[in-house]
């Protein structure tokens, strides 16, 4: 009984860190609420741990539509994606853990750190769907911020991307899009720079190898013991490292 509390504590914990975490991807909530919303989702999390993190995704979402519409849509996309690749809220987590690594820490590098995990400590499938919708949401995530580089993801075409402060006063209906953000000129504008990115296959090769890093990961974990069954990870993400060094240095 003692064990089972600790765990489901445990599970509060990560989803309350985690839905606060994310919710800070796009400025938008103010601490307060932040950590208001963190709290309530955590405790959601006791039961409905899959649903409380779903929750947290979408309320990050509208801050993405805060910032401007078209990141709001590509957000909406990358939490569809997530959704159809994992199943069990522990692979919703390492993909959320993959966003925050990427984009809120100095060490963005480590973004491939929760697809080594799930290889450890979850089934090859599981290692793969992370690997492949931590890589491929980074990638698409890291555009729409501008970024020429999201953790170990290369991205040639970014977009234009200037964050708006938190809105003050803050309203929850600040989130809304304007109705011509949704025009054909408007997202043929926007996703220009990402159709090119899109027709790079450094990209391609750069997401495949953050699915071989899980499953290589996975596959050596399930033959080694002891000590040297953590080296398992360390093998697993040397082709993603060697990969996107190679890519850094090279024109894509």
């Amino acid at each position: 009984m003692a064990r089972l509390s600790l765990s489901r504590f445990a599970t509060l914990g990560v989803v309350a860190v985690l839905s606060g975490l994310v919710l800070m991807v796009y400025p938008y909530y103010p601490l307060y609420i932040t950590v208001i919303l963190a709290l309530a989702l955590g405790a959601i999390g006791l039961e409905f741990p899959n649903i409380a993190l779903i929750v947290a995704i979408l309320l990050s979402v509208l801050g993405a539509f805060y910032q401007d519409a078209s990141i709001g849509l590509t957000f909406l996309i990358v939490l569809l994606i997530t959704l159809v690749l994992t199943f069990h809220w522990l692979d919703m987590a390492c993909v959320v853990t993959s966003w925050i690594l990427a984009f809120l820490t100095p060490v963005p590098w480590l973004a491939i750190a929760p697809t080594l995990f799930a290889g450890l400590h979850r089934s090859r499938e599981n290692a793969v769907e992370v690997g492949l919708a931590s890589g491929f949401s980074i990638f698409l995530l890291g555009w729409t911020r501008g970024m020429l580089s999201a953790g170990l993801m290369l991205i040639p075409s970014p977009s234009d991307y200037a964050a708006k402060a938190i809105p003050d006063p803050w309203a929850f209906t600040k989130f809304m899009p304007s109705a011509d953000a949704f025009t054909t000129a408007q997202l043929s504008n926007y996703y220009a720079p990402l159709a090119s990115s899109l027709g790079d296959f450094h990209v391609y090769v750069l997401i495949a190898t953050w699915v071989v890093a899980g499953l290589l990961t996975a596959f050596l974990a399930s033959r080694l013991k002891r000590n040297t069954y953590y080296a398992s990870s360390l093998l697993g993400v040397m082709p993603a490292v060697i990969v996107s060094f190679l890519f850094a240095h090279t024109p894509c």
